[in-house]
């Protein structure tokens, strides 16, 4: 019995490590100029094959970036959206890129700017947590783990987590 409890205690422990850790922004480049926080996709409804990613990324640097890609083992393909208003309908589009201008921001968020993903492996559950690779032509490859939240999730509070490495 006391093997159990010390397992249970060191298991809690690594659990909290992890929360922590979860919690922290991701940085990148060379004088961490980009960082990624809030990162959560929301769960797909039934078999899903199609997931969307949202997320904020911070450019505190004096050169602007372009987010120009992703990519993630959870699907075939990432692809950058945007939603237009064309005629009184909303639609989304694909885009080649999302700029990052320097010393702000870019928001990825329901309704804007987002990451789809493609062919899912399998449909994305709350609770899942996967690896997302943003690729910028300036700072490279940026690794953002994130969090699967509910369905209709507006924000981080719906699941998103900040990150660092």
């Amino acid at each position: 019995m006391r093997f159990f409890s010390r397992v249970t205690s060191l298991a809690v422990a690594a659990f909290a490590l992890i929360a922590v850790l979860a919690a922290m922004p991701v940085w990148a480049g060379q004088g961490k100029e980009m960082s990624i926080d809030g990162a959560f996709a929301r769960a797909t409804i039934g078999q899903g094959r199609i997931g969307a990613v949202f997320l904020m990324i911070h450019n505190p640097g004096s050169a602007a970036d372009r987010l120009i890609g992703a990519a993630s083992s959870v699907a075939e393909r990432a692809e950058l959206h945007t939603h237009k208003h064309e005629n009184g309908v909303m639609k989304m589009r694909p885009v080649d890129a999302i700029a990052v201008p320097a010393n702000g921001m870019a928001a990825l968020k329901p309704g804007g700017d987002h990451v789809m993903l493609m062919g899912l492996s399998a449909p994305l559950k709350e609770g899942d947590r996967f690896e997302l690779v943003l690729k910028f032509e300036k700072a490279g490859a940026i690794p953002v783990m994130l969090t699967v939240g509910p369905v209709g999730a507006m924000g981080a509070g719906h699941g998103g987590h900040k990150h660092k490495n």
